[in-house]
């Protein structure tokens, strides 16, 4: 699964984010995000409400995601970017 997480300052009393990957299944914050049915070439968004950026496609058997990741800010260096992630 290749990541890529855009990083948002949370307001005081937000939850940092949280996430993990086993196999297709990516989940932010506690909840299960199956992509185990998107096919190769294809791609989409969640119905319900969600914190992905853009579509989610299959490309060469890669799941490609982009979701907002909300962070502490009094624990953050002063100048973030965004990072891309890999996980096998």
């Amino acid at each position: 699964m290749n990541l890529t997480y855009h990083p948002i300052a949370a307001l005081p009393g937000v939850a940092e984010t949280t996430a993990s990957v086993i196999g297709d299944v990516l989940t932010i914050n506690g909840i299960p995000y199956d992509f185990s049915a998107v096919p190769e070439g294809g791609g989409g968004k969640p119905d319900e409400d969600h914190p992905f950026v853009g579509f989610v496609t299959r490309q060469n058997g890669v799941i490609h995601a982009a979701f907002y990741w909300f962070y502490d800010a009094s624990l953050a260096a002063p100048d973030q970017s965004g990072m891309v992630l890999s996980a096998t």
